[in-house]
């Protein structure tokens, strides 16, 4: 009996280790996954997207996308076949970005565009490239890859590329252009 008893004692003992230990894992396993909500689902999709941003009751971007995935923990909104038409603080439009893949951090307010990125200005200057970060709190451009850039008779080619969407303020590596350069456009620097 005594046997029976001692046997008895430790298959509860047993089974009660194992159940809090199974617990304690799917516990652990929750919160891998809330950690990072890009792994799984996202927390809305939607297709045919137009989202209007407005900054003080002045219209500030309007993207267009054919699909969207946001993450509400994250900020982070994924987009399909994009266009963004940004506007300046008048209400006038600034700059069109079209793309086939966009990633918005709205903490950062940063702007990731990939494969067949192009920006047109409100001057009809454009920019080409496969990647670029936007910055939309300073307007500054960072491309790593090839970039061209069109303005006007003067085309543009070069790696590293920093600018704003004006495309007025040109920084870049590996530079080559062909076109015409007047004195206006001279750094005396």
């Amino acid at each position: 009996m005594k046997k029976l008893f001692k046997s008895c004692l430790i298959a509860l003992w047993l089974s009660s280790v194992l159940l809090i230990a199974v617990a304690g894992c799917s516990h652990e396993a929750q919160e891998m996954d809330n950690t990072k909500p890009e792994a799984g689902l996202a927390d809305e999709q939607s297709d045919s997207v137009r989202i209007v941003s407005m900054k003080n009751n002045t219209l500030e971007y309007i993207l267009n996308a054919k699909h969207i995935q946001r993450y509400y923990k994250s900020k982070i909104l994924h987009a399909d076949t994009v266009r963004v038409e940004s506007y300046d603080e008048n209400g006038l439009l600034r700059s069109v970005l079209t793309s086939d893949v966009a990633i918005m951090d709205e903490i950062k307010n940063q702007l990731t565009a990939e494969q067949n990125v192009v920006i047109v200005n409100d001057a009809n200057d454009s920019l080409k490239t496969e990647h670029l970060v936007w910055d939309r709190n300073t307007d500054e451009i960072y491309a790593k890859d090839q970039v061209t850039i069109i303005r006007g008779e003067n085309i543009f080619h070069g790696r590293n590329l920093w600018t704003d969407t004006s495309f007025k303020e040109l920084r870049s590596a590996d530079v080559q252009g062909s076109g015409r350069i007047g004195k206006e456009d001279m750094n005396d620097e």
